[in-house]
Formats: C-alpha cells, structure tokens, sequence
C-alpha cells in the first residue's frame, strides 16, 4: 500500500452505491487505489467494506474491496463491535458475499492489535463466534435479518423444525452451513 493518506471516494461511492465506480477505481490501479479500501469514516466509524456490506452489493464489488484491503474484514466497527460478517449477514446479502468475507485473509499484526471481544480473529471460527458489543455473533445477525420470515405474525414458528431460541443458542451451527 502506498504512503499516502486515504481518502475518501470509495466510501462516498459506497454510500451512492456506485458500485461499477468502486471495481472500475480499484482495477485501474490496484496498488495506488488500494489505501482507498483503508479509509475509516470518522463519523460512521467504518471501513468502506463494512458500509457496503449494508447495501446488499454484488460478489464482485466485496471481492474488490477485499483484494484492496483484506483486514477490512477483520475490523470491527468502533461503536458496536461488529465485523462486516455481522453486517452481511443482518442485511441479508448472498451466500457468495458471507463466504469472501469468510475467506479474507488476516494480516497477523492486526490480528493481534485488537482488544474487544470480536477481535482476534484468525480464521474462520474465530470470525463465525465473534460477539458484537452486545455479544451477538454472525448467526445472530443471520436470524435477526431473517426473522420475519422464520417467525409468523403471532410469534409462532412458520418452519417447526427450527426456533429463533434454538439457533441463537446453537451460534457454532452456522460453521456447519459453511
């Protein structure tokens, strides 16, 4: 990554959801665009790749932002202690998106440079069982994306075989559906 400081574009083209912008930007000039992928937005306290993990992006958009700046997917987001994972997975993006972001490769020095408890994360276990400040992890965030549709208006559940309780209970299950 270059010295210079980031910038920041690709988040503004993340919140305009300008996504042909973002992989065009990062393709042109892999190397020099990358510190791009590295902004932290003062105020939202998040990286381009977590605020765009909120939009429901395509494969190729997350791919990029991850080849720029890969330990974007380990860094958790100042306020709530989310990973972009946690985002992902509440915003409901695809399969394809939760799965990159599960593969995203972990420069060891950050790994270590964290604190909280969604920190630390070396591989992909570790990033599946990280709570957010309010100790939710991945799967939390799957069922609290998708509990209108597992649960019925009456509170009762729309498939027998599967309870909110017993899936926020069983959080090490979502390894099995990865």
């Amino acid at each position: 990554m270059t010295s210079r400081i980031p910038s920041c574009e690709i988040y503004d083209w993340v919140i305009d959801r300008n996504w042909d912008g973002i992989v065009k930007y990062l393709k042109e000039d892999p190397e020099g665009h990358a510190v791009d992928a590295s902004y932290f937005d003062p105020d939202c306290n998040e990286t381009p790749l977590y605020a765009a993990c909120q939009s429901d992006p395509s494969l190729e958009v997350i791919e990029a932002l991850i080849d720029a700046y890969p330990d974007a997917a380990h860094i958790p987001q100042t306020k709530n202690k989310d990973l972009p994972l946690h985002v992902a997975c509440r915003y409901r993006c695809s399969i394809q998106v939760i799965l990159a972001l599960l593969q995203a490769p972990c420069n060891e020095e950050l790994n270590n440079s964290f604190t909280s408890s969604s920190a630390n994360i070396d591989n992909q276990y570790n990033m599946v069982l990280a709570g957010s400040k309010w100790g939710k992890t991945p799967m939390m965030a799957l069922c609290d994306g998708y509990k209108h549709i597992i649960l019925g208006v009456d509170g009762e559940d729309l498939i027998p075989s599967i309870s909110m309780r017993e899936t926020y209970a069983g959080s090490t299950q979502m390894l099995e559906l990865w």
